[in-house]
């Protein structure tokens, strides 16, 4: 038994020469070739075997380089992608990589040129990519909390350039959604010089038809509701009813009296005084109601 591990001791470490290369093998299978400073596996103790270099000359390989096969042999290029082992970093296109990964941005006049791509290849629209010109792009993303230089002033949170290519009245804006549905949408259209006008305020639209719109998805929630203390509220409700002093309009214009001494003040300019122009019942024309020095004055006017 103790003379068949000798046996098969010895064969391990058993060395024939091939010319000037060294083969180290078991059984008559290669397992290492030495041979002009390349270290080979191969599959039979012969020289003309195919073989498959493992390391080259340490003088190809740079120091920090990380290496890689050109097919033939391993090679490496500390300018291009090494691994500083003494602070745990990894560098693609850099030879000083200062973190844990760190991807150069190359120096070239195409500010469209990829350094950093995560996507399919060939792709127009990459799940993620860092271009030469520092821009980077994300298809679709997921945050959390977003948050900003502390004391930072007035910042932008974001920006959407527009050119002269773009047609007059181009729509151009933001959608915030929650659950697929439209909350709230900053709109502007392009104005063929390179600019924008219409700029718009939307909630619960995109395509907000007045500087601030409001569109509720419901009749029973309020449009606009400013809440005032002890019933000092102003109010729209879902079907257009307004209310003052009071959250529950019953007409058109609805004033409760709130704890105010007077509900209802006009204030006219000049020597004219406040006037009030009210449309008949029958429709078919107009009374103004005037106050002269306490006295109430009315007459049929012109509908204005």
């Amino acid at each position: 038994m103790k003379r068949n591990y000798l046996i098969l001791l010895l064969t391990a470490l058993f060395t024939i020469l091939v010319g000037t290369g060294i083969i180290i093998s078991v059984y008559g299978y290669s397992i290492f070739w030495l041979k002009s400073n390349e270290l080979k596996l191969g599959s039979a103790g012969e020289e003309a075997v195919t073989t498959q270099t493992v390391v080259t000359d340490s003088a190809s390989l740079p120091a920090n380089a990380v290496a890689f096969s050109d097919g033939t042999f391993l090679i490496g290029d500390s300018s291009n992608l090494v691994f500083d082992n003494a602070n745990d970093r990894l560098g693609v296109g850099t030879s000083t990589p200062w973190g844990s990964l760190s991807v150069e941005i190359p120096d070239v006049s195409d500010e469209r040129s990829a350094a950093f791509v995560v996507g399919d290849v060939g792709t127009s629209t990459p799940a993620l990519a860092v271009y030469s010109s520092g821009i980077t792009t994300i298809e679709q993303l997921q945050t959390g909390a977003i948050s900003f230089d502390e004391n930072g002033g007035m910042v932008s949170a974001m920006d959407m350039p527009v050119n002269l290519t773009q047609a007059d009245l181009t729509v151009e804006g933001y959608n915030f959604l929650i659950d697929a549905s439209t909350t709230l949408t900053v709109y502007a259209e392009a104005n063929a010089d390179g600019g924008i006008w219409n700029q718009r305020v939307g909630i619960g639209t995109s395509t907000p038809g007045a500087t601030f719109s409001i569109q509720t998805s419901t009749t029973s929630q309020y449009a606009i509701l400013i809440d005032g203390d002890s019933g000092r509220d102003f109010v729209i409700d879902g079907t257009g009813l307004m209310g003052i002093s009071t959250s529950t309009p019953k007409k058109n214009l609805d004033i409760g009296t709130g704890l105010a001494t007077s509900t209802i003040v006009i204030r006219g300019g000049g020597a004219v005084g406040g006037e009030l122009i009210l449309k008949d019942s029958d429709g078919n024309g107009c009374t103004m109601i005037t106050v002269n020095d306490g006295n109430i004055n009315s007459g049929d006017v012109p509908c204005p």
